[in-house]
């Protein structure tokens, strides 16, 4: 199984391993939310997930390939522009588009807690399944979305820009 929202590079790189000792081994690809994947683990339909964040749960092992900022972006003349990266206190005051809670129950949740923690008042102005839904209210406001590195790479050709969120314990880890 794979998350929509890890790195693509990564999914192409697996795909393309061949294993000779097992030539009629088959690799067929699922994709669903991270915290569906890891039910699917432990209902045994699925045998290896590549997720975000996932929930740890002492049935499944876990290998860590990747940790990687969020990236928020905006549009081209926004106040953030000048930064070479970002901090919560840097995006408090501006409205913010955050993926849905349903897309990933786990990691909203702990992108709310940590706002909390530090005291950061935040505006929520829209929330999305997939990136592209928030291009539409980049244009005409100070909002900033919240993406992945992979989402940050597909709508940079838009005139998104991106910095990444710096943060010790806020990040996406595949």
């Amino acid at each position: 199984g794979k998350s929509p929202f890890v790195d693509q590079d990564l999914v192409s790189v697996l795909n393309a391993v061949s294993l000779p000792l097992y030539p009629s081994l088959r690799v067929d690809s699922e994709a669903d939310f991270s915290c569906d994947l890891v039910r699917s683990l432990l209902q045994k339909t699925i045998d290896v997930a590549l997720v975000n964040s996932p929930q740890r749960i002492g049935k499944i092992n876990f290998v860590s390939l990747r940790k990687a900022p969020f990236q928020i972006g905006f549009r081209d003349d926004h106040p953030l522009m000048d930064k070479s990266g970002l901090t919560f206190a840097d995006i408090a005051e501006y409205p913010w588009m955050l993926f849905s809670r349903r897309a990933h129950p786990l990691l909203y949740d702990q992108v709310l807690r940590r706002a909390e923690d530090l005291g950061i008042s935040y505006r929520m102005a829209h929330s999305f399944l997939h990136p592209e839904e928030a291009l539409p209210h980049l244009s005409s406001s100070d909002a900033v979305v919240w993406l992945t590195p992979n989402a940050a790479g597909s709508i940079a050709y838009r005139g998104i820009h991106t910095r990444p969120l710096l943060d010790d314990q806020v990040f996406l880890e595949t």
